[in-house]
């Protein structure tokens, strides 16, 4: 793990490329949730339709008052327990999307999915390129969740910028 390009990854991200990153469930196609063109080059490189949103992955839970219009009391007792635990748990919750927000980040929906990932280097990341996007490394439609660099089609990633490899 101490080998992971950390650094790079945030930079290429903050740069609008896209990369293949570790969760803590399997490999995504990632980019920076501002991006508009990124994100539009992800939902190619998926063949993904277009009216379907990413989530939305963030590193610290202070972030989601940018990204949502209200954090409701049941909401913040799921967060206490599923991320804040030793081991966040991989949970996706989704909130009203804040109306500053550009519409593209969730491809016009007016909910907005966030998730707290517990992969520690994946977080890293983010600290560094602010919140990004993701969604598995395969192509819509296809059952094959990757969760090695091996599972990830060919034809995907080709058409990244980075590939960061680590035990997921």
């Amino acid at each position: 793990l101490h080998s992971f390009p950390t650094r790079r990854s945030s930079d290429l991200i903050t740069s609008g490329k896209i990369a293949i990153l570790p969760t803590s469930t399997l490999y995504g196609i990632s980019c920076s949730y501002k991006s508009k063109k990124s994100i539009e080059r992800v939902y190619e490189i998926k063949k993904r339709e277009g009216n379907l949103p990413f989530i939305i992955l963030i590193s610290d839970i202070s972030i989601i008052s940018n990204l949502a219009q209200e954090i409701t009391e049941s909401a913040k007792k799921i967060i206490n327990h599923y991320w804040l635990s030793r081991n966040p748990e991989p949970l996706t919750l989704i909130f009203k999307r804040n109306k500053s927000l550009k519409p593209f980040i969730t491809s016009g929906s007016n909910n907005i999915a966030i998730r707290l990932d517990g992969l520690k280097l994946l977080r890293r990341v983010i600290d560094i390129s602010g919140p990004i996007i993701s969604t598995s490394a395969n192509i819509s439609g296809n059952s094959i969740l990757p969760s090695a660099i091996e599972d990830i089609p060919d034809k995907i990633r080709n058409m990244v910028d980075q590939i960061g490899r680590a035990h997921v």
